[in-house]
């Protein structure tokens, strides 16, 4: 039986090479930043529900 590994997020420096571009031109959206965080709209809807997300 042959397996495969179970690979989580990114790997942005084996893309690097593979695509011989520049780590700074490689984007890892995997890892889920955010620098901003979430908009205030989306805070405020998770604050007013928050009794039926417990």
């Amino acid at each position: 039986m042959n397996h495969r590994a179970n690979i989580h997020g990114g790997n942005i420096y084996q893309a690097q090479e593979q695509y011989g571009v520049g780590i700074d031109q490689v984007l890892d959206y995997g890892a889920n930043i955010n620098p901003l965080g979430i908009p205030r709209s989306l805070q405020a809807v998770i604050t007013d529900n928050m009794n039926i997300l417990t």
